[in-house]
């Protein structure tokens, strides 16, 4: 299990001539666009040809950050080698940017900036001696985080934008580390350097620079315990969370002087990994028998550098057996001060204290059928509400429905990894008896507990032949009104939500796409579902990965 931070050696050789040579890098991008620096001092009886600087980088160990004790405050089963999960710690870089500063004697200003992207393995760069240099190193390829030089080049700052969620908070930066080596003044001198020869036996003179990475993100593993989490019926009150916030933390950094920014902000993610059940749960100050645990990881640009220290909350959206959120806060100040370098953060919830106004009982209708059949979706409170649209076999929603994000493939239709009876559909030839869907993975079952579950196919079939079928307009929704026929003051309505594929609602007022738990043995890559418009109701198959409408049935 990686859990260091990135650790890697960098040969940095250093020139007096302006070129710059990568031998194990990139080409270098900046070709021609960096200055002329003009040799100082006198060359006689000194360095006439090459000056090689060799930069050994090294990281410090995780424990250093996190505490030596961080591995038994984390109690949460984190599988790296999942997908969904991935590594835990810091990743390796794969590219590493240099940029490399001349420095005035006499004001100590930084100019005349020029850039070097190269791998972790070495480089190659030529300087000019009788000069001061300042270089600045971190990991290239960043795809959150943003960057600023200011004109005078006295600050370098990373930073992070306002979420998309539109409640303030702000995106995780990207994993960042580096280091600020300064004050690198290259004499003439012969004895200043250590000498080596090169492949054509000519000398060679080398100095040596250890220099120590250090993050400028900080890794937080925030951990969501919860007690008493299962009704009189054994069914869970807290299925999951939709998101997990951290407040009080900053939104830039100075790269140059490690400066973070204030006023301080909140950082968002809402990649939580699934509830898991562990027994003999260590809490502050006691062990419990019993308990779920909720986990995610966050980065954060740590705490802001502010006189006053400030506030920090965990906020955890809960989602709840009945496709209800419920938002909870939870005090960390104390964790987060004395870990400013990230590490486990805690928090303890009890379901019970969760409002029974959040934990509304789910209603049925009795068409006189083989079934009971719910009065709104999944997701939905009413209804006339479209509910929450799922992928089949999938349990939670999201904002992309495509392969790729699809939870029981590799990447593509044709590489499924599980409900797949035909081998030229599964990922390296998979294949499985699985044509109905799992109680886990059942969104039915998991949303809202006790007997509720998704309808099979047979269930479908009875109740589009066994009651009466009515395009109506209810509450400004469109929709089908359906009639036992046996009582006719029993009816659902089943709205036209449309479907989603990829990031959008697609027909929402024209059609409806209800899941059954059934797959398409005939296309494994399909599930059969039930599809309607206002003249036709019926069978289709219809790829997996698509976000579709879920009403329950129960006994």
């Amino acid at each position: 299990m990686l859990l260091g931070v990135w650790a890697v050696m960098v040969s940095l050789l250093v020139s007096c001539t302006d070129l710059i040579n990568l031998s194990h890098g990139l080409d270098d991008p900046y070709e021609g666009m960096r200055p002329t620096l003009v040799r100082a001092g006198s060359e006689q009886d000194g360095v006439n040809n090459t000056v090689q600087i060799s930069v050994s980088l090294q990281t410090p160990p995780i424990d250093s950050l996190w505490g030596i004790g961080w591995e038994t405050e984390w109690q949460y089963s984190w599988n790296e080698n999942l997908s969904d999960y991935g590594i835990l710690g810091y990743s390796a870089p794969e590219l590493i940017k240099g940029t490399i500063y001349s420095v005035d004697r006499n004001t100590q200003k930084r100019n005349n900036p020029f850039y070097k992207i190269f791998d972790p393995d070495g480089g190659r760069l030529s300087l000019s001696t009788g000069y001061v240099y300042d270089i600045l190193f971190y990991n290239y390829g960043t795809e959150y985080t943003l960057f600023n030089q200011s004109d005078d080049k006295g600050t370098y700052t990373a930073y992070t934008r306002e979420s998309y969620m539109g409640d303030g908070s702000y995106n995780q930066p990207d994993e960042l580390s580096g280091a600020m080596v300064t004050g690198i003044e290259l004499s003439n001198d012969p004895s200043d350097y250590q000498e080596e020869y090169d492949d054509d036996n000519n000398v060679v003179y080398v100095k040596n620079l250890d220099v120590v990475i250090q993050p400028y993100t900080y890794i937080y593993l925030c951990q969501v315990v919860i007690l008493n989490n299962a009704d009189q019926n054994g069914n869970r009150i807290i299925t999951g969370a939709k998101g997990i916030s951290v407040t009080g933390v900053a939104q830039s950094v100075d790269m140059f002087s490690r400066k973070t920014s204030e006023p301080p902000v909140s950082i968002t993610t809402d990649d939580i990994k699934p509830m898991q059940n562990h027994t003999d749960v260590r809490l502050e100050d006691s062990v419990v028998d019993n308990a779920d645990i909720l986990a995610a990881r966050m980065v954060t640009f740590g705490l802001p550098q502010t006189e006053v220290p400030e506030k920090n909350n965990m906020v955890i959206v809960l989602t709840l057996r009945n496709g209800n959120t419920c938002k909870i806060t939870c005090d960390i100040t104390e964790q987060m001060h004395l870990k400013p370098t990230g590490g486990v953060i805690a928090v303890c919830i009890d379901a019970n204290d969760i409002p029974k106004g959040y934990l509304a009982t789910y209603e049925y209708v009795d068409l006189g059928l083989s079934v009971k059949w719910a009065t709104f979706n999944v997701g939905a409170t009413r209804p006339e509400e479209y509910g929450d649209y799922f992928a089949w076999g999938e349990t939670e929603p999201k904002t992309n429905y495509d392969w790729s994000t699809y939870k029981y493939c590799n990447g593509s239709e044709n590489a499924l990894t599980k409900y797949c009876s035909k081998s030229d559909c599964g990922y390296n030839g998979y294949t499985d008896t699985k044509t109905t869907l799992d109680p886990d993975d059942d969104v039915a079952q998991i949303k809202w507990g006790g007997n509720w579950r998704m309808p099979t196919n047979p269930e479908i079939i009875e109740l589009r032949y066994n009651c009466d079928w009515e395009w109506i307009t209810q509450n400004g929704v469109n929709g089908w009104k359906v009639t036992s026929k046996k009582d006719s003051s029993r009816s659902i309505f089943l709205p036209a939500a449309g479907f989603r594929s990829d990031t959008s609602v697609k027909y929402a007022g024209l059609y409806g796409l209800y899941s059954s738990s059934y797959l398409s043995e005939e296309f494994p890559n399909d599930a059969t579902d039930f599809f309607f418009r206002s003249v036709e109701a019926g069978w289709v198959h219809y790829r997996r990965s698509c976000g579709r409408s879920v009403r329950p049935v129960c006994p």
